[in-house]
């Protein structure tokens, strides 16, 4: 596909030059990988499986911040090395120690995805980095711990309040860069039929595993995908970066989404509630688009309760199929159910699949006591004994609030109560 890849030898490869004839894209592809070493320039240019991911997924705490980075997800390397970032970075871009990881994974989306006529990605790679930099900068006195408070749920730990005056301002800030980069990808949207939004670890496998794009994989998040905060914030993550980028995947979605036959899917782990990205960002940009065509956010999208193996093992139970696909316990179009349902069923989890592991037989000693309690049905909630206190009729009731008689109620009902 790429002749320009052709050479002789490792030592011969160069992109300096435009060769005669090239194409703009070409050209541009040239310009972004200068410099980067032959090895990486061949695994940049490698076609890959258009469902699979350019960079790794980042995650996604599921409650009000993302989890951070280094917690159990890799952060990439740059020349073999975790990088790090100091404040006074953002002040000299195109010296940034992640500047050439940028520069590199925007010549790789551009290996897949077309780039608008007259396009230049190397030209691009640093007006864009240097307008990101520029904006994280404006946002500091936004996401300070110390100087806005009120951004966070929790200023000590970094868990960003979404739904903040503080942190509203900060993500309108960076709009602007990032729908440079919602534009140049358009044609990746309108090529895919379904999109995908997670929380947890479950939820990002299973929705990496049924949809053709997730922010993570499109050109809008997969330049940032994993990369540590840019400015060096204490956080680990710019979470305002994230919400831009974020509200633009949504948006660009929305753009595309008139054609029939396209999907949407929110996979949301188990312990998952209205306080992360989706519900503050994410679906408040959906819904206005949606209602912009005449649809409604819950008659277009499909929410699924992705089920974990354990508290701690948070990769999908393949072996529950109560919901539409295996590894979800809801599937429906109410978003309240399929959270109501998740938290419940998580909350029912081993820690781990070990400390599940079966009871032993009943000995000849006491055979009567220890058979004596009935096992109940996964997903069954069994009447209060009598006698029980307030706490304990309430902690049922509570379980069974979500089955309401309705017709998603119903269904509820059922699939909370199946074997």
């Amino acid at each position: 596909m790429f002749d320009f890849l052709k050479t002789k030898s490792p030592a011969a490869a160069t992109f300096d030059k435009p060769a005669k004839g090239d194409s703009d894209r070409v050209k541009g592809i040239k310009a972004g990988l200068r410099h980067v070493p032959f090895e990486q320039q061949v695994a940049l240019l490698t076609p890959r499986d258009a469902k699979a991911p350019a960079v790794p997924a980042r995650g996604n705490g599921g409650k009000g911040q993302h989890t951070p980075v280094g917690a159990g997800h890799a952060v990439p390397l740059v020349n073999g090395k975790k990088p790090v970032v100091q404040p006074q970075d953002v002040d000299v871009p195109t010296a940034h120690p992640l500047f050439g990881l940028f520069q590199q994974r925007l010549a790789s989306v551009f290996t897949e995805v077309a780039p608008p006529s007259g396009f230049d990605v190397g030209a691009e790679a640093i007006a864009i980095w240097t307008e990101v930099c520029r904006r994280i900068k404006a946002t500091e006195n936004d996401m300070s711990r110390t100087n806005s408070p009120s951004t966070y749920t929790d200023p000590v730990k970094g868990y960003v309040d979404m739904g903040s005056p503080g942190y509203a301002r900060a993500v309108a800030e960076l709009d602007s860069v990032v729908a440079k980069l919602k534009s140049a990808t358009k044609s990746q949207f309108v090529k895919a039929q379904s999109y995908g939004f997670w929380s947890k670890g479950e939820g990002k496998e299973l929705s990496r595993q049924h949809t053709d794009l997730t922010l993570e994989t499109s050109g809008i998040g997969a330049l940032f995908d994993e990369m540590p905060s840019i400015d060096g914030h204490k956080n680990g993550w710019d979470a305002q970066l994230w919400g831009a980028l974020s509200r633009a995947y949504a948006e660009a979605l929305v753009e595309s989404f008139g054609k029939k036959g396209k999907q949407v899917h929110v996979f949301a782990g188990g312990d998952a509630d209205k306080t992360n990205v989706f519900a503050k960002v994410e679906s408040k940009a959906l819904e206005k688009g949606l209602h912009g065509i005449g649809q409604a956010l819950e008659k277009s999208v499909t929410f699924h309760a992705a089920a974990a193996l354990a508290k701690k093992e948070r990769k999908p139970d393949l072996a529950v199929k109560h919901g539409a696909v295996p590894g979800t316990w809801y599937s429906g179009t109410d978003w309240n159910t399929s959270l109501t349902i998740g938290q419940a069923r998580f909350a029912n989890l081993p820690e781990t699949r070990a400390a599940a592991a079966p009871a032993a037989a009943p000995t000849a000693a006491a055979p009567a006591a220890q058979a004596a309690a009935p096992v109940a049905a996964p997903g069954f909630v069994p009447a209060a004994p009598k006698g029980a206190g307030a706490a304990a009729q309430v902690a049922r009731l509570a379980q069974l609030a979500p089955q309401r008689e309705t017709a998603v109620g119903a269904l509820a009902r059922k699939q909370m109560t199946a074997g």
